[in-house]
C-alpha cells in the first residue's frame, strides 16, 4: 500500500497493484481485496474487478455489494466460459 499512498517511495501503481494482488491472493488480506478492484476498474479490467468482488461478497460489506449490483445493473458481468 505504500506505493499507493506514496509514503517515502516513488509512486508506482503497477507495483502497488502487483503487491496488493499478491497479498490478497496468498493471504486473503481483506483490505487488499477492497483496494484491488479499484485498480482493475481504473484500468478497465472489469472481469478481474468482478472476480475479486465476488470473492468478497460474503463479508456483507455494503460497498462491495453495491459494486456488484452496479456491475449487474450496467451489464458489466464476467462472461461464463462454456464447458
Amino acid at each position: 500500500m505504500m506505493y499507493l499512498t506514496d509514503k517515502g517511495l516513488k509512486e508506482d501503481k503497477v507495483k502497488s497493484a502487483y503487491w496488493t494482488n499478491k497479498s490478497f491472493s496468498n493471504f486473503k488480506i481483506i483490505e487488499c481485496g477492497k483496494w484491488l478492484p479499484i485498480f482493475y476498474i481504473q484500468n478497465k479490467n472489469y472481469n478481474k474487478a468482478y472476480e475479486i468482488y465476488s470473492q468478497l461478497k460474503y463479508l456483507n460489506n455494503h460497498a462491495i455489494l453495491n459494486s456488484l449490483g452496479t456491475f449487474h445493473k450496467k451489464g458489466i458481468i464476467l462472461l461464463q466460459k462454456s464447458i
